[in-house]
């Protein structure tokens, strides 16, 4: 997300495609992650069809954020 000044929220998308021939079911697990949250966390993408999510950051300490958003598509951790 680059650099985000304390206090300010910083909102970025994240683009899924879904390439196969079916429709598939994706969630996003988010665990123990301050100042940091997803929407939507699930959702359904049709064969050929493109989503965003959002990403909402606001930090309250300066520093380094890393932390890992796992990615489930129809029951299989990514």
């Amino acid at each position: 997300m680059g650099f985000v000044r304390v206090g300010k929220e910083k909102v970025d998308s994240i683009f899924f495609k879904n390439e196969g021939r079916s429709t598939g079911k994706v969630e996003l697990k988010i665990d123990k992650l301050p100042d940091f949250k997803i929407e939507p966390t699930s959702f359904t993408l049709q064969a050929g069809q493109e989503f965003a999510v959002n990403v909402f950051y606001k930090p309250k300490d300066a520093g380094i954020f890393r932390g890992l958003v796992e990615v489930v598509a129809d029951g299989q951790s990514l």
